[in-house]
């Protein structure tokens, strides 16, 4: 990786003092025309980029002022109210573990994490907090599950470094991190194999975003595909809500007999269970946490996601990276099996 150019390096050049390019590129008039035009233009060859924090600093120190808020503060964009009602709601656990993760890495890095809510299907109050956010010198924004879908152009964000923490803003693509849906699944099948089950099956949420159905179908049919044959089941596409006495939940359980279900969410499980089946023995949660009801499955380790969300907004605040990015990067964080230990057998 290319070592950064600081102020140092320009001096060095030139055969100047640091002081003399740092007022040059301030264009103090006290350094001659001919010493700025020489430093600029040295500045220009050699790829130097300022860094905006330090940048901010420095003029408020210059003004007798103590540096502002702003430039250190990091916004978790939401839809989902204050932060203070998420606990121990299973619809924004997820939520609630990004944004420990994120204030948590946001802490460690000098930063100050902030939350800023937006009302799903009002546009308005998205463009009111970017507002807000401008006229705060805010340089870094996480996107985190809206709620809804909202769309934003290019032009809204240029004056942002930019992160989409699990898949809550489809366009434009920004930098992502997110758990890893496709090994998560894969792990789940592989987990039913080991214990030796042979009709294993999938229950996909029908309002599931589709980049995340996509890849637990992908991870779930790659894991059968090694599979002993026959061993996976079809696809079974279910509403949140009551289970229809002949419903395809339970048309499903009738025609296939699943001994090992992969599924999300605690609607889910009590769907299995009211089809008839027996969850406690046969479900396997793609986001288990605390106050899930399945005994098993995947923990998606979303503080971890929203730590390493945290981690992409320093690093391209320390590059003065901002706006939509022409390459984006997705960072995948695995997640971990999880599941009560076997109670030991008396001697």
């Amino acid at each position: 990786m290319m070592q950064r150019v600081i102020q140092q390096d320009i001096a060095d050049r030139l055969g100047v003092s640091k002081m003399t390019v740092s007022r040059a590129l301030r264009n103090d008039p006290a350094i001659s025309a001919a010493t700025r035009e020489r430093v600029r233009r040295a500045a220009d060859e050699m790829g130097y980029a300022p860094n905006p924090l330090v940048a901010a600093l420095m003029s408020n120190l210059r003004r007798g002022r103590t540096p502002p808020v702003g430039p250190r503060t990091i916004a978790l964009i939401h839809g989902h109210g204050d932060p203070q009602s998420w606990e121990h709601n299973p619809a924004t656990s997820a939520l609630l573990a990004y944004y420990r993760g994120a204030v948590r890495a946001a802490a460690g890095l000098g930063f100050k994490a902030e939350s800023f809510a937006v009302v799903p299907g009002m546009p308005e109050t998205m463009s009111r907090v970017l507002r807000i956010l401008r006229a705060r010198g805010v340089r870094a924004a996480a996107f985190m599950p809206l709620g809804g879908e909202v769309r934003l152009s290019p032009e809204d964000l240029a004056t942002f470094a930019l992160n989409d923490v699990g898949f809550s803003l489809p366009e434009p693509a920004l930098h992502r991190t997110a758990p890893d849906h496709f090994q998560n699944a894969r792990r789940a099948v592989t987990e039913g194999l080991a214990r030796g089950r042979r009709r294993i099956g999938i229950v996909i949420p029908t309002a599931l975003a589709r980049p995340i159905r996509d890849r637990w179908i992908g991870g779930y049919l790659t894991a059968l595909h090694d599979g002993p044959p026959g061993c996976g089941l079809p696809l079974v596409e279910v509403a949140d809500g009551p289970i229809p006495r002949n419903g395809p939940l339970r048309i499903w359980r009738g025609a296939w007999r699943p001994d090992w279900v992969i599924h999300s969410g605690n609607w889910a499980y009590d769907a299995v269970r009211e089809a008839g089946m027996a969850a406690d023995r046969i479900c396997c949660d793609l986001n288990i946490h605390a106050d899930s009801k399945a005994r098993r499955g995947i923990d998606q380790r979303h503080e971890e996601v929203g730590v390493e969300a945290v981690h992409s907004l320093v690093q391209q605040l320390n590059a003065a990276l901002f706006g939509v990015p022409p390459c984006p990067r997705i960072t995948l964080v695995l997640g971990r099996w999880t599941e009560p230990a076997a109670p030991a057998r008396p001697r």
